[in-house]
Order: structure tokens, then C-alpha cells, then sequence
């Protein structure tokens, strides 16, 4: 079973999101510290989340965009390419991945997702026989995809997977 962590601050919080393999439930636990740090709790998937939340996986990434957390793709029986954002203040879940516009990256796990500049950056990844090495890129203000592959000067390196930025 893979489980994958991550600590983000948000908010002058901290917030633990995880994500159990593809046979399991979507579990998310936020850890909210008050702004005395000295009330604690924990909320599970149950409790006080609401909205469209992404299905079981693995091998998935987040990144923090202001307050929000942005999800791509990973991996629950079959490589997904969906997008869902995260608002911690309301706890609660969005998908974006019916209004983005332009060409969507393929369908993939174990990739880097990274958020600077008002945009999302996706490099690499696997997906069944093998691995990507393109870069894509998602305008946060107009929510259109971009493969940015070929505007990167260079060598890069092959097919990569398993990785971060």
C-alpha cells in the first residue's frame, strides 16, 4: 500500500493532507492549529469536508497556490489527469478538471507538480509501459493547459518518475 504525505503551511496553519493506495478510501486529515497553538483537531474525511473530492489514489502530488491546494492526476486502478483545488478556509473541495481549457497532460503518477508565477508546472511521471519527460503548464488565471515541452531550452533528461521539484 503506498501512502504519500505532505505538510503544507496554509494559512498560518498547518496541514497534513494523505492519500492511501487506489483499493482504500480518500483519506484527508487536516491538522488545524488556532492562532494560539494551543487548541488542536483533527478532521477526517467525514467531518465538516464538503464538495466533489478526487477518488482513492496514489502516487498523486498537491501544490499550495495562495491559500488553496491544487491536485493533479496519480493513480487508482488507472493513471488519472484530473485537477481538483482544495480551499482550506471553507474545507472544501472543487474539480476543475471540466473547465480547464487547452490540451490536458496525459493521464500519469509519480510525477513533480510545482506552483510558482501564478501557474502550475507537471514534469515527468509514469504511466503503464513507461515514463513521460515533458513539462506542462497550467495558467492559474485563465485555466488553460500549455505544453511547455518545447520551449525549454537544452538537454533534459529522459523519461523520469518518482520524483519532486
Amino acid at each position: 500500500m503506498t501512502l504519500r504525505v505532505r505538510a503544507v503551511i496554509v494559512m498560518e496553519r498547518i496541514n497534513w493532507l494523505a492519500w492511501l493506495g487506489p483499493r482504500a478510501q480518500l483519506f484527508m486529515f487536516l491538522l488545524i492549529l488556532t492562532e494560539s497553538a494551543k487548541q488542536r483537531s483533527w478532521l477526517g474525511p467525514n467531518n465538516m469536508i464538503s464538495g466533489t473530492s478526487p477518488s482513492a489514489r496514489a502516487m498523486t502530488s498537491f501544490a499550495r497556490v495562495g491559500d488553496d491546494l491544487h491536485l493533479f492526476g496519480g493513480y487508482d486502478a488507472a493513471d488519472k489527469n484530473d485537477l481538483y483545488k482544495f480551499d482550506p478556509a471553507k474545507l472544501s473541495w472543487t474539480s476543475l478538471t471540466n473547465v480547464v481549457r487547452g490540451d490536458v497532460p496525459d493521464a500519469r503518477d509519480s510525477f513533480g507538480l510545482e506552483a510558482h508565477g501564478g501557474k502550475l508546472f507537471i514534469f515527468g511521471g509514469y504511466y503503464g509501459p513507461g515514463g513521460h519527460h515533458d513539462l506542462w503548464t497550467l495558467d492559474l488565471a485563465t485555466l488553460t493547459w500549455a505544453d511547455a515541452s518545447g520551449r525549454v531550452g537544452g538537454q533534459g533528461p529522459g523519461d523520469v518518475y518518482g520524483h519532486g521539484f
